[in-house]
């Protein structure tokens, strides 16, 4: 367990960033399929750049999928060889940072002239009966072309998903398969089993969670599909991510929730006793 807490409280972090970035310093209002919007955040109050507000979300999503990976990496490094498994996190995480980084910002120095860019998503690319609030909001348009920056961002995404696929897989054999070769107790055999499922269910609820939001944003984008209301409800699914992995975390693994479970006992008796002296008191 000890090698893969930090992992996990990179994932946890991660998570819990990007959900405090949609919901209270960014807050997006995008307008799929075209790829614009504006925020309505904190950081749009202080006079951050919109165009910079949106790098810092990729960030964040490029970071949780990089924390994600890196559990799961952790896992397989572990079965193969123990001793070098901070060594070769270390390497590939930041080799998907860099990466990932790198495809961001190639993309992001093509952003368009944005006067211009906006007359042609108002009044050209989206129906023409949208709101008026919409008119006069200060829209950044990261892109002209949805089509080419989505397929963008889908293989940057598409190269930590085969890399967690990849470590998933390559765990389960080596658990499964080649450990039968070795010296090893059932009880560790068990153990490890056990845990690696474990992981495997808490990793697999934040990418159940993006999935579906990512589905509808590619079909959105393929098929020119515009409905505000499911945009908004796309980000209402990405903010619960954190908190979901979190939840994960403490249900899934015994001791987290182990050391939960005492002081939120510890609480309830503390609130029981405060209401049974007032109530004495007011008696």
């Amino acid at each position: 367990m000890k090698y893969v807490k930090s992992s996990m409280i990179q994932c946890c972090v991660w998570g819990l960033l990007l959900d405090f970035g949609l919901t209270f310093a960014t807050i997006p209002y995008v307008l799929f399929p075209t790829l614009s919007g504006y925020p309505l955040g904190i950081l749009f109050d202080f006079g951050m750049s919109m165009k910079y507000q949106t790098i810092v979300i990729i960030e964040l999503m490029i970071g949780v999928g990089c924390s994600l990976s890196g559990i799961l990496e952790n896992r397989f490094s572990c079965m193969s060889k123990p001793g070098s498994s901070f060594k070769n996190h270390i390497i590939i995480y930041i080799f998907n940072m860099i990466y990932s980084n790198c495809i961001l910002y190639v993309q992001f120095l093509k952003s368009p002239e944005q006067e211009s860019a906006r007359k042609i998503v108002l009044y050209e690319m989206l129906p023409p009966n949208l709101p008026e609030y919409i008119h006069t909001a200060p829209i950044y348009v990261a892109s002209l072309d949805s089509f080419e920056n989505g397929m963008t961002m889908m293989a940057m995404y598409m190269f930590i998903f085969l890399q967690c696929a990849f470590f998933a897989f390559g765990t389960v054999y080596k658990l499964y398969f080649q450990h039968k070769s070795k010296n090893l107790s059932s009880n560790t055999k068990r153990m490890q089993n056990k845990f690696f499922v474990l992981i495997c269910i808490q990793c697999s609820i934040p990418v159940i969670v993006i999935s579906f939001p990512m589905c509808y944003i590619i079909f959105s984008c393929s098929m020119f599909y515009f409905n505000q209301a499911i945009n908004n409800l796309v980000f209402i699914l990405f903010s619960f991510h954190g908190s979901l992995t979190t939840i994960s975390i403490i249900f899934v693994h015994p001791p987290y929730r182990k050391a939960i479970t005492p002081s939120c006992m510890r609480t309830q008796i503390q609130r029981s006793i405060t209401m049974k002296v007032s109530s004495i008191v007011n008696f």
